[in-house]
């Protein structure tokens, strides 16, 4: 029910969901059938986007041109939806061998742009999608939920790596690339507030150098 007022947002480049956007990962049609009609109202128009994705859309997104939505020529997207999966609409089997979310049948309808998801078992590297205006420059990390457990045996055993932006053209190699951009990491864990040590991620593993965290899955901070 927040996301029609949510995408009334004037002057906004794009929108940043940290997952749940669905509370089951096997929505109804119903609910499929609202959300894809709100959408398509708040999002689809004619007025030009101003970002620019420049790193490798095909490593990054699920969609299905293997770019990012707004730059498919069939489409009139305006207002572009970046997400990652929560705990509750998580890529599940259903009928067959591949994972799928709910966030994939937005994705292959062109209407969202779903990264973050971490098809490893034993590893977990985060690549940025990297986003320019102007001057500005953005390196949006993404990571979808996955079990608090097994994430933090992985960050324990060093297996969990933020893979840098690559070094422009002209760029000295011998500085720190995240310091050239703003970055942002969204998540959707547990966080540690009394969840247990190992079943949760704690605010120092984050790299110091992210700008901002976007941490899903607060249901427990409510009141």
């Amino acid at each position: 029910s927040s996301l029609p007022p949510l995408l009334l947002l004037v002057q906004c480049d794009m929108v940043l969901l940290a997952g749940d956007l669905f509370h089951d990962n096997k929505p109804s049609r119903r609910t499929l059938h609202k959300t894809m009609a709100i959408v398509r109202r708040y999002c689809m128009g004619p007025d030009p986007v101003q970002i620019q994705v420049v790193s490798d859309q095909k490593a990054d997104f699920r969609n299905v041109n293997d770019a990012v939505n707004y730059e498919d020529e069939f489409y009139s997207i305006d207002l572009p939806i970046f997400s990652i999966h929560g705990n509750h609409d998580d890529p599940t089997r259903d009928g067959g061998t591949e994972m799928l979310a709910a966030l994939d049948l937005l994705s292959v309808s062109n209407l969202v742009n779903y990264f973050g998801r971490q098809d490893e078992v034993d590893k977990v590297e985060i690549s940025p999608v990297l986003i320019k205006k102007g001057d500005t420059r953005v390196a949006i990390y993404g990571m979808g939920s996955m079990r608090d457990e097994r994430l933090n045996r992985m960050w324990q055993g060093k297996k969990v790596r933020f893979l840098e932006p690559e070094i422009d053209e002209g760029e000295d190699e011998g500085e720190d690339n995240s310091n050239t951009w703003f970055n942002i990491f969204a998540l959707h864990q547990n966080r540690d507030l009394g969840r247990g040590s190992k079943n949760c991620v704690h605010e120092s593993m984050i790299p110091d150098w992210m700008d901002l965290v976007v941490w899903g899955h607060g249901e427990y901070e409510r009141g």
